[in-house]
């Protein structure tokens, strides 16, 4: 089933906010990687319906803050993990996808054992989700949430990536670095040609596991100033049998441009 809906930016700017800061961040050491995430109520019951975020290339888990806040604010609890060498998790000897894919995995089962939850993934975060809920001795993931994720070459064609206007890269790193200025020091940037590499290398595998997602899924879509390839977009409707994609037109990071808008999709899917 395919839907297709666009919103109108409704937030262009968003302040600075220290609104989430009451969240506990906690550390875990998983398969001799010290892996750092945060909870927003480690209390919670079972009944407590939960969430993982998993964040992008660069960024870490404060970059949700905005997210974070409105979903706690909807009776969700949070979980939100910094990746392997962001953040304040521990960097690591190699970065490849099933890395990130086997820490998300294990942050799950050590977090919130045998519960189901959601996922949203954002940019290199949505790759690594989407494994994640497509493995198929695992069936944690109820939903999964796309947020403008870099897709990478099906079998032939450009294997190019659409790239962020330069004035919108040089904010969305300012932003990083004023928002969250140890997370940006603590970023190992001898990740970026591994993680660059996964996300232009032909990936049949990837797509196959994609078309085999057991879940519902939202796309959420950042238009043309976005890091979605227009033509691979349309090839992913195709692709996953339940999908629902939402044309936010804001640029990459939908959830820092317009959380009102992203948040008003996450409602209408989640719930």
């Amino acid at each position: 089933m395919v839907r297709n809906v666009t919103f109108a930016a409704s937030c262009p700017v968003v302040p600075l906010s220290f609104a989430c800061m009451h969240l506990a961040d906690r550390t875990l050491g998983l398969g001799g990687l010290r892996i750092a995430y945060r909870d927003s109520d480690p209390t919670a019951g079972i009944d407590v319906p939960v969430t993982v975020l998993v964040h992008g290339l660069s960024a870490d888990s404060r970059s949700w803050e905005p997210t974070i806040d409105r979903l706690v604010a909807q009776g969700q609890r949070v979980i939100a993990p910094d990746m392997r060498g962001h953040g304040q998790t521990a960097r690591a000897q190699r970065y490849l996808l099933d890395d990130f894919v086997a820490d998300l995995n294990a942050v799950t089962d050590a977090v919130v054992p045998d519960r189901p939850v959601d996922m949203i993934g954002h940019s290199f975060g949505g790759l690594v989700a989407a494994l994640c809920a497509a493995s198929p001795d695992r069936q944690r993931v109820r939903r999964l949430v796309l947020e403008d994720i870099p897709l990478p070459p099906r079998w032939d064609g450009p294997t190019e990536l659409p790239t962020l206007k330069r004035r919108e890269s040089l904010l969305h790193g300012l932003f990083f670095l004023l928002r969250n200025p140890r997370g940006a020091w603590n970023f190992d940037r001898s990740q970026i040609s591994a993680v660059r590499g996964a996300i232009q290398a032909r990936n049949p595998q990837w797509w196959s596991a994609v078309s085999q997602l057991p879940v519902p899924v939202l796309v959420v879509d950042g238009g043309a100033k976005g890091m979605m390839d227009r033509a691979r977009l349309d090839d992913l409707r195709s692709t996953i049998p339940d999908v629902r994609v939402v044309t936010i037109p804001v640029g990459h990071v939908v959830h820092r441009a317009d959380p009102e808008g992203f948040a008003a999709a996450l409602r209408s899917f989640l719930n």
